[in-house]
């Protein structure tokens, strides 16, 4: 099985998939950044990609309310991990542009609900 995993990966890695999934990823992540109203950030490379809130005075973000978030957009529909302040995405590489926005509109749901939760 891993022998045929990294066949498929290479032969998706020769047709530029990866490039483009990962141009696409980065532009929607910072699209999200610049319109969100809360102090997100953006960390990694590539597709493998963290979204974290900065500290302000509305959002302290430790494990508790981290491991909140995970379950939010989780619940959304999105695969994420825990990341230090926020969540980690790891796109499938055969993602294709519908399954990309769809993980983005997940990740808003989730962080909308986050944020309504913190905030009741």
């Amino acid at each position: 099985a891993i022998v045929a995993t990294l066949e498929v990966a290479h032969q998706i890695s020769e047709t530029g998939h990866p490039n483009r999934l990962s141009a696409n990823l980065d532009a929607a992540l910072h699209h999200l950044v610049s319109t969100s109203d809360l102090p997100l950030r953006l960390s990694g490379v590539g597709c493998f990609r963290g979204v974290s809130l900065q500290p302000d005075d509305r959002y302290d973000v430790g494990g508790l309310e981290v491991a909140a978030l995970v379950e939010h957009v989780r619940l959304a529909g999105a695969v994420v991990q825990p990341a230090p302040s926020g969540v980690q995405l790891i796109p499938s590489l055969v993602y294709e542009q519908d399954d990309l926005e769809e993980l983005i509109d997940c990740l808003e749901v989730g962080l909308d609900h986050w944020t309504q939760e913190l905030e009741s």
